[in-house]
């Protein structure tokens, strides 16, 4: 955090802090809109492909599962 501290004072000093405040920004709402994506798609609920590949995975590790027991 120091570091970007030390880049605005040098870059305020220099006359390219809005250069920098402007790059700061853009970068603030991407990182913003990726995070809000992120929450959007796991608030979606499961599609009927997803939910039937999660249970025939859960059916196939449960038949691993007795086959090495049985051994």
């Amino acid at each position: 955090m120091l570091g970007v501290y030390m880049l605005l004072v040098k870059a305020k000093d220099s006359g390219k802090f809005d250069s920098v405040s402007h790059i700061l920004s853009l970068l603030s709402n991407k990182l913003d809109n990726a995070l809000q994506g992120g929450i959007r798609q796991l608030a979606m609920p499961p599609t009927l492909s997803e939910i039937l590949y999660s249970k025939s995975k859960k059916k196939n590790n449960n038949n691993k599962k007795k086959t090495k027991r049985v051994k």
